[in-house]
């Protein structure tokens, strides 16, 4: 979803990071960790809304690459 860098694809990409609870997380940890990968690279509030949430999640295997992937997206934001 995110290789062709539309806003479009953050929603679905959100909605999979939504998905599941406690006992489908590692179940689910992969696919998450491929929406957060999406998100990265994708312009819009919807993914950085979406990343923020997963920053904050109780997963800590989710929360480091989401915070990293805020951090990506917020230095290739600033201008050269």
């Amino acid at each position: 979803l995110g290789r062709r860098g539309r806003a479009e694809a953050a929603r679905p990409s959100a909605a999979i990071l939504a998905h599941g609870g406690f006992f489908q997380r590692r179940k689910l940890r992969d696919l998450k960790l491929a929406a957060i990968t999406a998100l990265s690279g994708l312009p819009g509030r919807d993914a950085a809304d979406a990343l923020a949430r997963a920053a904050r999640s109780s997963d800590a295997q989710l929360r480091q690459p989401a915070a990293l992937a805020q951090k990506r997206r917020a230095q290739s934001a600033k201008p050269a």
